[in-house]
């Protein structure tokens, strides 16, 4: 077995993975980026959607991976349908397996070394190991996704039950779109307890259809039910062409501890995702950028160490708990919404709460 010295190890080779290592590595860290895989990236395990200001702040060029600007979202509750819409585009739908592969680049053109086929299987006296290699680091950062090698490894308090959403999406082609510029979300608390369904218009007749829900016994229901809804229908008509499937798992809640001494977890693996929208390539992606930096800093040697806890907490903690606010909310409110001015609530008040998860800082899905 080889031995790899690095200051800084990154495990997982997607968007916050090389995000991470790019930023260790401008700063100065000999930089390891690990992927248990034969290449880096999601796969197109992604609804690609992204806020294109949230965007800006990972300087990516994402243009090469465009295939379609939205400008607002239907949002269905029961019979009603709330429309938020903008004269620009606020949200982008990129090919996200591109984008994957560009900020991998990105990190090996800024210095770190890639290794492929790396998946981490156990912890050894000086540092970690693959089937293959063993890696010894002053600083080790997990971004390996929701089912974390890193945080079983080092023993990180669990996600919990209830806080990851279990999704599915098909994306098909010819669909029948109306508005190939705005897209649906289904809000039900009966059918996709915990989270919500979807249509992405994702470029000409092509749509990324589907759902999520934390509740894991409600998947066939939901399953059975959603390609049922009209709405859903009326897109996916009897000769749309089933491109691609995946189901996935997403965090909702940020882990209790995102780092023990000199290991960091990033993404996914720290929970660092949107409770309204399951969303985090934007805010994992700004706080792997951050722990790389300060992972590389705190290598150096000069001046204090630096706790990246603190540091991404102060920076977005606020922020991701007010979207877990705003989830408790659409969790606790009847089904289908418009039941709520049986109960005597204004319905202006509805509309507004409604608009405000449209809100595409809200809304986008990472």
């Amino acid at each position: 077995m080889n031995t790899c010295d690095a200051d800084v190890v990154v495990v997982g080779a997607s968007a916050c993975g090389s995000l991470a290592a790019k930023a260790a590595a401008t700063n100065g860290a000999k930089t390891f980026l690990l992927e248990e895989d034969a290449s880096p990236g999601k796969f197109h395990k992604c609804s690609g959607l992204y806020s294109k200001r949230g965007l800006q702040t990972l300087g990516v060029d994402y243009n090469p991976f465009l295939v379609n600007e939205i400008k607002g979202a239907n949002i269905h509750a029961g019979r009603h349908v709330f429309t938020v819409a903008k004269r620009n585009a606020i949200a982008l739908v990129l090919d996200r397996q591109e984008l994957d592969e560009q900020l991998c680049s990105d990190a090996v053109a800024s210095g770190a070394e890639l290794k492929l086929n790396q998946r981490i299987t156990k912890r050894t006296l000086n540092g970690v190991a693959s089937v293959k290699d063993e890696f010894s680091f002053r600083y080790l950062i997990g971004a390996d996704g929701v089912a974390s090698s890193i945080a079983y490894l080092y023993k990180f308090p669990p996600l919990g039950n209830g806080n990851i959403a279990m999704c599915y999406e098909a994306e098909f082609d010819n669909c029948n779109l109306a508005e190939k510029d705005k897209v649906d979300v289904f809000l039900d608390s009966k059918l996709f307890p915990g989270f919500f369904g979807w249509i992405i218009p994702s470029g000409g007749k092509k749509a990324r259809i589907g759902f999520g829900t934390t509740k894991h016994n409600a998947v066939k229901n939901a399953f059975e039910k959603f390609f049922q809804l009209p709405a859903v229908k009326s897109v996916k008509v009897n000769n749309a062409v089933k491109l691609r499937d995946f189901w996935h798992s997403i965090p909702l809640r940020v882990r209790k501890k995102t780092q023990f001494e000199n290991i960091l977890l990033v993404g996914d693996a720290a929970g660092q995702t949107k409770s309204t929208t399951g969303g985090g390539v934007i805010f994992g992606g700004q706080c792997a950028m951050l722990a790389g930096e300060i992972a590389a800093r705190n290598c150096s040697g000069n001046g204090e160490k630096i706790s990246y806890e603190h540091a991404w907490r102060k920076k977005f903690g606020s922020v991701l708990k007010s979207h877990r606010v705003v989830r408790k909310v659409f969790d606790a409110l009847p089904s289908p919404l418009h039941k709520l001015t049986v109960l005597g609530f204004d319905k202006l008040w509805v509309n507004k709460l409604v608009q405000k998860f449209g809100d595409m800082d809200y809304l986008v899905t990472n």
